[in-house]
């Protein structure tokens, strides 16, 4: 048996999709969460909408390398599910942006939430999926 002293940590990542049309303002963004901008949750969502607007890969670069006998689809299959794979490609046929990253709950505390919750926001110009949590 291994003891172990000192700090000990027990973190949690997600990774998410955000496509888009034309790259929203915040205030775009907040509306398609259903969040107004004066609300008491609206702070979070600026964090989320600065994270995901700063510090997302574009999704065919960010798979490029990972695997060159792989198509991107075929790696959104594995993270995500087939219906996600289908719906980016039905984004990317449509002209959107589609962009992934992920979220840590070693990040703000407001990140950490997001991070530790499932949600997915389909608008018009507007899709985001974050159900791929991993503990």
């Amino acid at each position: 048996m291994k003891i172990r002293f000192g700090f000990v940590t027990n973190s949690s990542s997600t990774s998410y999709i955000f496509a888009f049309k034309k790259m929203p303002t915040l205030k775009e963004f907040l509306v398609a969460c259903g969040v107004k901008p004066k609300s008491k949750a609206s702070g979070m969502f600026e964090d989320l909408y600065h994270k995901l607007t700063s510090d997302s890969e574009d999704i065919k670069t960010h798979w490029k390398y990972r695997d060159s006998e792989k198509k991107f689809l075929d790696v959104i299959v594995e993270e995500f599910s087939p219906g996600v794979a289908e719906k980016v490609d039905k984004l990317v046929k449509n002209g959107y942006a589609v962009k992934i990253g992920h979220l840590s709950s070693d990040e703000s505390p407001s990140l950490s939430f997001f991070c530790c919750d499932h949600f997915i926001v389909d608008q018009d110009n507007i899709y985001l999926h974050s159900l791929n949590c991993v503990w």
